[in-house]
């Protein structure tokens, strides 16, 4: 799996995209998608549901969950953070009636 600055830098670039064009198609500022790209920032939860909303892209919210979930591991174990992580995910897909097309998780340009 590539990084977060990967991924969004590359998107960025095939579809041809400044970062300020990427930002409003986002809805947040150009800043914050610079420090991702620059690896200075991670995608947070919020950037990663606006991501999925617009473009059908849930390897940034499979990311920021399992960030903010993984201090809980050792409570629960890896195996029952990721199933929380797949049931979020598939409830907010069920939310958007979305159909997650699997060939777009985890590409890395």
């Amino acid at each position: 799996m590539c990084s977060d600055a990967d991924f969004l830098r590359g998107y960025r670039k095939q579809n041809d995209l400044t970062q300020t064009e990427l930002a409003e198609s986002f809805g947040v500022d150009q800043g914050r998608i610079s420090g991702v790209e620059r690896g200075k920032r991670p995608v947070s939860l919020q950037m990663a549901a606006r991501i999925a909303d617009r473009r059908g892209h849930y390897q940034f919210m499979r990311r920021a969950l399992e960030r903010l979930l993984r201090p809980c591991a050792a409570v629960f174990g890896d195996g029952e953070i990721a199933a929380t992580i797949e049931r979020w995910i598939a409830g907010h897909k069920e939310e958007r009636g979305d159909a997650e097309d699997p060939a777009r998780d985890g590409i890395c340009f």
